[in-house]
């Protein structure tokens, strides 16, 4: 069981098509079947596979993505669902964690996709009061969830940032991973006419 657990996250590593997940999930059943009860650390096996799972299934490239709802920092309300027909760029962010880049980032693909079916959200891990603060400052543009509990993201399941998540019209996940070049590139493809 729990050599099939290290195989499944060895697979990971690889990417998430559906071929890989198909054989990550097979050896997950495995891990269940055969040792759902062992622990590794202070959890079970079976846990850690339950939230392997859950990460395959919602949010791999291809699922749909998971709502978000709450308060952007203005106090109005945002939810991500709101957004189909639009490309969304997705990115949890904490002031504490490279925000200068995410900062650039934001800025480059706002200017870049200005007039376009594209929109960049932010979710800040920050208290309100910074982020209000950063924006008086003109550190901040565009719309942020505002979660700085982490409840919005624990459902993204982020931990460190920045991470990022191209969302296509349809809502499905397009791209996860670091805020990089991948991410233009993502949507540049997504708006291209023979994408459709």
């Amino acid at each position: 069981g729990q050599a099939a657990l290290a195989k499944s996250a060895l697979l990971a590593q690889l990417g998430d098509s559906p071929e890989i997940n198909k054989r990550r999930f097979d050896l997950l059943r495995k891990a269940i079947i055969d040792a759902a009860d062992s622990m590794v650390g202070e959890v079970t096996l079976a846990d850690i596979a339950k939230e392997e799972i859950y990460r395959m299934t919602k949010l791999s490239k291809g699922a749909t993505a998971p709502n978000l709802k709450g308060m952007d920092s203005r106090g109005l309300p945002l939810q991500l669902s709101d957004m189909k027909g639009k490309i969304v760029v997705l990115i949890f962010w904490r002031s504490w964690e490279k925000y200068q880049d995410v900062y650039r980032v934001t800025q480059k693909l706002r200017e870049t996709y200005r007039g376009q079916a594209v929109e960049v959200i932010g979710v800040s891990g920050d208290l309100l009061t910074s982020i209000r603060e950063m924006e008086k400052m003109d550190q901040l543009s565009g719309r942020n969830f505002a979660d700085p509990y982490g409840k919005l993201f624990q459902v993204y399941r982020v931990s460190d940032g920045p991470v990022c998540f191209v969302i296509d019209e349809e809502g499905k996940i397009q791209y996860n991973g670091s805020l990089d070049s991948f991410v233009d590139l993502t949507v540049s493809a997504l708006l291209a006419p023979d994408s459709k």
